[in-house]
């Protein structure tokens, strides 16, 4: 009997609980493969993750026996808080298993929308909701580390508000309703998104803007606009500029870096056209992250990159109700 058949008729044999336990285990298999373990704790020891006191956020520690899981636990030196590896990360409180979680960054990466996700991984949309904002909460700060160089891009683009669109129907034109995001990218493919205000945006809200993005003597490629004249004076910044035309063919070769990148932003934020405003900066972080993400993803595949991050990251996700009482 052919070893293909064998497997055959063990298949067919089992039962539908069986089933399932053979399927589960398979998939466990798989990842173990491919990511070399099959569960959050053992990934974040193979990625070196630090523990850290999820009360006091001190990196002193002694081991403190294991858990009823086997996993190793941490006492911290300073308040005495007993803890394990993940305790101070965003996967803390998560008790579905690596491979569902692993999935849900896949379709994440690909702005897959939330009721999909939800049949696809057979989740909840509570959960799903979750995971998103903890995902969304490592990358909150990532965009201040950002040092555009040498030759930058910018502009600006605006899109509709969702909750004056609720309120007021559809907007025509730079209304004072719209949502004005500042963008920029430079030569190296590093981009910069965020959001400044409503309507057409001043002098100070450009340079407040950008400032600390944009590395003084670079070259600042532009379209004229009179409210960029601050930040090239500020940063010292040499400058070139092209007048929007979209009939002049040198226009459109010039400023094609940014023309790009405002294409793409669009229509990432317009497939979160009902999302709240007040996410909207999450989201572009996001977009961000995983737009540099991508430009290495030759050096280390994507997605294990997200996941590496997210396993090193020691944001501690307290909910969001419990953020806005702390607040």
């Amino acid at each position: 009997m052919s070893q293909e058949n064998s497997f055959y008729e063990l298949v067919n044999s089992l039962n539908v609980d069986q089933l399932l336990s053979l399927e589960k285990e398979i998939r466990f298999r798989k990842f173990k493969i491919k990511l070399g373990a099959n569960n959050f704790n053992d990934l974040a020891l193979k990625f070196q993750r630090e523990p850290v006191c999820p009360k006091c956020q001190s990196h002193n520690y002694i081991k403190f026996g294991n858990n009823k899981k086997g996993e190793q636990r941490y006492q911290c030196k300073d308040c005495k808080t007993v803890y394990n590896l993940l305790s101070s990360s965003i996967f803390n409180s998560i008790k579905n298993d690596l491979p569902t979680f692993y999935n849900f960054i896949v379709l994440l990466t690909y702005n897959v929308p939330l009721d999909m996700v939800e049949e696809i991984l057979c989740i909840s949309r509570p959960t799903a909701l979750l995971w998103r904002h903890k995902i969304f909460e490592t990358v909150e700060h990532y965009q201040n580390k950002t040092k555009l160089k040498e030759r930058v891009w910018i502009d600006e683009i605006f899109v509709d508000d969702p909750e004056q669109l609720l309120l007021n129907g559809s907007i025509v034109g730079l209304s004072r309703n719209k949502i004005c995001i500042a963008i920029a990218i430079d030569v190296y493919k590093c981009v910069f998104a965020k959001i400044i205000g409503h309507g057409k945006p001043n002098k100070d809200k450009i340079y407040n803007a950008f400032k600390d993005a944009i590395e003084p003597k670079s070259i600042l490629v532009h379209d004229a606009d009179r409210s960029h004249e601050k930040l090239i004076k500020m940063l010292s910044l040499k400058e070139e500029y092209h007048k929007a035309s979209i009939i002049d063919d040198e226009y459109k070769e010039k400023m094609n870096m940014i023309n790009s990148l405002s294409s793409w932003i669009k229509r990432f934020v317009y497939r979160y056209i009902g999302m709240k405003t007040k996410n909207l900066q999450r989201y572009l972080n996001w977009y961000v992250y995983l737009f540099q993400v991508k430009q290495g993803n030759e050096k280390w595949p994507k997605n294990e990159r997200i996941l590496r991050h997210l396993l090193i990251d020691e944001t501690k996700f307290v909910g969001i109700y419990k953020k806005k009482k702390a607040n």
